[in-house]
Parts: structure tokens; C-alpha cells; sequence
């Protein structure tokens, strides 16, 4: 990976390579993010260690970090007619999960589902947040969640479901567009959850946090348009 002075980049990635508990990303870098390397990388939040060396003005360095799973956790049904908002519940949870030991926040999405659903509180979304957790925490993360959502939530309708890794398979993107145009059951989302790994936790709103999961990783404006096909594009199988 050759850096040098602009136009050239600053800094590149040489390769990055899995260690048991830890991930090592090797850089080269020149002028200020070699600062950033030498200097303040070793500071970072997860970093457990940096080792650096010079060829002239070029820094090389290797970076060690934990080896955290990726952890998604879809949520609906929270609120009623009066009172909560799902979107809202789920920022909080992001919220309270990110003050716990081995957890670093991603972020927090919304989704629209059916529209025309009859047992909508207004326009019928969901929502999903994205944790980096350390992989033997995942049970007691995805018990605080449970338990903080049983808590907050005005509806006792309310679902979360809880699913580990980056992919999404075709066939758990199509449970996502089913139930954007369709009315799905309980026993659907539940044989569904069962095949692709997810874990279902409360009452009817697993439907739609199933549904927020299986939506992961599209557009901003596709997940706020229900009727956007989120299958275009994507393999079939799975």
C-alpha cells in the first residue's frame, strides 16, 4: 500500500487478520495520521495495544483490538395509540446497553413496515440498534435488554428479537419484504426467527422486530419507504 503527500492518501490499511480474542490491523501512514498512530491511537476506546516503526516519513504500525461480535437487536410494539414511541425506546436502549462493559455502540436505525397493518399505532415502523459486544457478554446484554424494554414499554405487546453476524440471507431479507405489503403471523416470524438464528423475546411485536433485523443494511431511504423492494439485487438463496 504506498502513501505518501497529496493527491496520494495519507494513510492505508496493509491487512488485517483475526488472533484468537483480538483483531490486528497493520497501517502505513504519513504526516498526521502517522501522529494519530504514534501518538494518540493507544488511547482509543477498545485498543489494547500499538506498535510502531519509521522508514523515513512513513510510520508503520499495527494496531490490536478486541475481537468483538456484531449484535443486532430489532424492536417493535412498544407504544400505544396515547402513549411511547418505538424509535424513541429504542435510542434509550442503545443508550443504556452502551454503559455496560464489553459493549460499543453502532447505531440506531428505523424501518417502515405495512402501512395499511389495522393494529398500527400511526404509520407502522420499527426499529433496530447495532452493538459490538464482547462475545461472552451477549447473554447478559441481550438480558438487560430484555429486561429494559419489559420495563419502558407502554404496550405489553412488545417484541425485540436479538440475532448475531453481518449477514443477512435472501430468504431473511424476503421475511423483511413480507411484511412490509403483507399481515404475517406470529407462527411465521417464529419458524423464520428459528431458521436464520434470531432469538424472540415478548409477545406480538416479534413480528415486526424480526422484521426490523431482516432489513439491516439498506439505504436510509429504502427503509423508510415501504414500497421500495429490498430484495432487488440480492441472492436468492439462503
Amino acid at each position: 500500500v504506498a502513501v505518501g503527500l497529496d493527491p496520494a492518501p495519507a494513510v492505508g490499511i496493509v491487512g488485517v487478520f483475526h488472533d484468537g480474542d483480538h483483531i490486528h490491523q497493520h497501517i502505513r501512514c504519513i504526516g498526521g495520521p502517522a501522529y494519530s498512530l504514534t501518538d494518540m491511537m493507544s488511547l482509543a476506546e477498545g485498543v489494547c495495544g500499538v506498535t510502531v516503526h519509521r522508514e523515513g516519513a512513513v510510520v508503520e504500525g499495527e494496531v490490536i483490538t478486541r475481537a468483538l461480535a456484531y449484535v443486532a437487536i430489532g424492536i417493535d410494539d412498544t407504544d400505544t395509540g396515547t402513549e411511547g414511541a418505538t424509535f424513541a425506546l429504542a435510542l434509550a436502549l442503545l443508550q443504556h446497553l452502551a454503559k455496560l462493559d464489553g459493549v460499543m455502540p453502532i447505531g440506531h436505525r428505523v424501518a417502515m413496515l405495512n402501512p395499511l397493518l389495522e393494529e398500527r399505532t400511526a404509520g407502522n415502523s420499527c426499529s433496530y440498534i447495532e452493538l459490538a459486544v464482547e462475545p461472552g457478554q451477549i447473554p447478559r446484554i441481550e438480558e438487560s435488554a430484555v429486561r429494559f424494554v419489559a420495563g419502558e414499554a407502554a404496550s405489553p405487546n412488545w417484541g425485540i428479537a436479538v440475532r448475531q453476524g453481518f449477514r443477512i440471507p435472501g430468504n431473511l431479507r424476503a421475511y423483511g419484504r413480507s411484511a412490509r405489503g403483507e399481515v404475517l403471523t406470529l407462527e411465521t416470524a417464529e419458524a423464520t426467527a428459528e431458521r436464520f438464528g434470531a432469538r424472540l423475546h415478548g409477545g406480538r411485536g416479534v413480528i415486526g422486530a424480526l422484521a426490523a433485523i431482516s432489513l439491516i443494511g439498506l439505504p436510509h431511504d429504502v427503509l423508510l419507504d415501504p414500497q421500495r423492494d429490498v430484495c432487488a439485487g440480492w441472492e436468492p438463496e439462503g
